[in-house]
């Protein structure tokens, strides 16, 4: 695989090569999305159900911060700003 991307393989292990976000469009989805994450065998690094951070909880965001089994990381984001 490194011949095919013209350079090295990212260590997943000791950072990011890249982070993903994704948006839900409710609540209920964002917390659904985060069940099918662990069913999946995603790894929960941050979830603002759970967690809390200031910025995040005065402006009604909900964020949950994920790897996948092989250690890309994304981000689930829902606002409940109209």
């Amino acid at each position: 695989m490194k011949s095919s991307l013209e350079g090295d393989l990212s260590d997943l292990s000791q950072g990011n090569e890249i982070m993903f976000s994704l948006s839900a469009e409710s609540k209920e989805e964002f917390d659904a999305w985060i069940e099918e994450i662990k069913n999946a065998g995603g790894q929960i690094l941050f979830d603002s159900n759970y967690d809390r951070k200031a910025f995040y909880d005065d402006n009604g965001f909900y964020v949950c911060v994920f790897s996948d089994p092989d250690g890309h990381k994304f981000n689930l984001l829902y606002s409940d700003n109209k």
